[in-house]
């Protein structure tokens, strides 16, 4: 009987480390065209990565996953070295594979949001954000309605868009 509990807990042990990898793939192909965006323009600046820092903070599939401090660390840093290392158009159709229709759309907002972080949305960024959206099958009117959206809450308050 004993060793039958064992058994029973070592397979839900085994499942919620399943979970967690599934999460930290959906988590990362979450991530992933965000961090494209960031180094289009061959650098990824302090308001970049604390746009990152606050998607991952906020999203409720990091937030399913339970990922400690640490973790995100690593995540963050693997996302980050594999972009500058990989091949993208591996880490795209890794992306692709992991992400539904919503979850890509969810995807080029991230990466909408990282754009316009450090206030300079440059050509290369826009060429970069524009060239996943069509990999991901999000369209130009999509990607409009995102930045109205994101514009909305600075025009509620007063401030200059």
């Amino acid at each position: 009987m004993a060793q039958f509990s064992q058994l029973r807990a070592q397979v839900k042990a085994d499942a919620l480390r399943e979970d967690f990898t599934d999460t930290a793939k959906l988590v990362r192909a979450l991530v992933m065209p965000a961090m494209f965006v960031a180094y289009a323009d061959g650098r990824l600046d302090k308001a970049e990565r604390q746009a990152l820092a606050n998607i991952l903070a906020r999203d409720h599939d990091m937030q399913r996953a339970a990922l400690n401090g640490e973790d995100v660390v690593t995540l963050f840093d693997t996302i980050h070295a594999d972009v500058q290392s990989e091949d993208p158009e591996d880490l795209i159709q890794e992306a692709l594979d992991a992400l539904d229709e919503a979850q890509r759309l969810r995807a080029i907002g991230y990466a909408l949001q990282v754009a316009n972080a450090d206030g300079e949305f440059d050509t290369e960024e826009q060429g970069t954000l524009v060239a996943l959206a069509k990999n991901f099958g999000v369209t130009l009117e999509q990607i409009n309605e995102m930045l109205r959206a994101q514009a909305a809450p600075a025009s509620s308050k007063g401030e200059a868009v």
